[in-house]
């Protein structure tokens, strides 16, 4: 709630402000004053009654457009995807039919030596050994190879994870989401077959499957699902909202 006291601010005026004009601008009657003053003063203090702004409102006329959609929405993808140990997870990590852990942490490896690491650690007939913070599985890392027109020397530290992650984000309507001819919903239904702990914001299908809403766009496959919970579904779709569209 917002509030705007007549008062505010006579506090650093006091010494210039007579005794007898301090308690009326104080709210305080004064029968000592003159008739004319006292209705002026009176109709002066109204006019800056406190306004009431409800919560929610005064909420997204604070938030909206503020800090950078792109820097949360991949904060919200690494509180998923990659909870406990960020850049340096990998999915399967501390199964016991997981993959062989890699050689040193993730962040300290080459692209080249990460593709090769999934490819030998991947257990057979599974997509998995999914790297890094925003859990990036071996075809994707290729395809970010080519796409982002790296040679694979690069090191996978953090830096480049939120690169490629941002690349993902653009091959999912990004740009368009931002520039207001994308809608929320439609982008985070897009986002969810991106990354599998994002849940659609409307109902979706996969092949014959139906898809509600705040579920993931792979459930059902026995091994992702979105994350749970009322509000924290309110709270995405709220990043979606106070969005900067067509800033």
């Amino acid at each position: 709630m917002r509030t705007a006291p007549f008062t505010e601010g006579l506090s650093s005026m006091a010494e210039f402000i007579p005794a007898w004009l301090g308690k009326a601008l104080g709210g305080k009657n004064d029968e000592s004053l003159p008739s004319w003053l006292s209705l002026a003063l009176e109709e002066k203090r109204a006019s800056f009654e406190t306004v009431d702004m409800p919560a929610e409102t005064e909420t997204r006329a604070m938030n909206k457009g503020s800090g950078d959609f792109t820097q949360r929405m991949m904060t919200e993808i690494r509180s998923h995807e990659s909870p406990n140990h960020g850049y340096t997870d990998y999915f399967g990590r501390g199964f016991t039919r997981g993959p062989v852990a890699p050689p040193k942490d993730l962040n300290l490896m080459t692209v080249r030596e990460v593709s090769d690491w999934q490819i030998a650690a991947n257990p057979p007939g599974n997509d998995t050994a999914a790297a890094g913070a925003y859990q990036i599985i071996n075809k994707t890392l290729n395809g970010l190879i080519g796409s982002m027109g790296l040679t694979g020397d690069e090191l996978f530290d953090e830096a480049l994870q939120d690169r490629m992650a941002i690349s993902l984000m653009k091959g999912r309507g990004l740009d368009k989401f931002l520039a207001g001819t994308l809608d929320g919903d439609s982008f985070a239904n897009k986002m969810a077959r991106e990354w599998a702990s994002l849940p659609v914001l409307k109902e979706d299908r996969r092949g014959r499957r139906t898809i509600s809403i705040g579920q993931s766009y792979y459930t059902g496959d026995g091994v992702n699902k979105a994350f749970e919970g009322t509000q924290q579904l309110s709270e995405y779709k709220e990043l979606y909202a106070l969005a900067d569209i067509g800033g």
